[in-house]
C-alpha cells in the first residue's frame, strides 16, 4: 500500500507479505554406486605420529647451553626432522608457549 500525499507516514502492512514458500527438493537424475570398499586403505586412518616435544624441548636447551639464541633453522640443521611438518609444527608450538620466545618477522629463514 502506498500513500501519495507528501510528508506522510509509511505504512508497513505485514498482512501484504507473501507467505512462506518451501524450497524446491532438487531431483537427483543420478545413482551413487556402492563399492565393496576393497579398494580403501584404511591404514591410513589409523596411522598416528606423536611427536616427543619433551625431546625437542631438550634439543633446544642444548644448543641454548652454547648459544644465547638461536633459530628455528639452527634447531633443524643440528637436530634434523625426523618425522616431517608435525615435528616442524611441534617446534612452533613450542615456541609459540615460552614467554622467552622471540619472533622476528623481518628476518626469514628457509627450512
Amino acid at each position: 500500500m502506498c500513500i501519495d500525499e507528501p510528508g506522510a507516514a509509511a505504512i508497513d502492512m505485514p498482512m501484504e507479505r507473501p507467505l512462506f514458500k518451501p524450497a524446491i527438493k532438487p531431483r537427483l537424475a543420478s545413482v551413487i554406486q556402492l563399492g565393496d570398499g576393497s579398494d580403501i586403505d584404511t591404514a591410513a586412518l589409523f596411522d598416528q605420529i606423536i611427536v616427543d616435544k619433551d625431546l625437542l624441548r631438550s634439543q633446544i636447551r642444548r644448543l641454548l647451553q652454547q648459544e644465547t639464541q638461536t633459530t628455528l633453522a639452527a634447531i633443524i640443521d643440528r637436530y634434523p626432522l625426523q618425522q616431517g611438518l608435525s615435528e616442524l609444527i611441534a617446534y612452533l608450538v613450542i615456541a609459540g608457549t615460552d614467554d622467552r620466545t622471540v619472533f622476528d618477522e623481518d628476518r626469514h629463514e628457509t627450512i
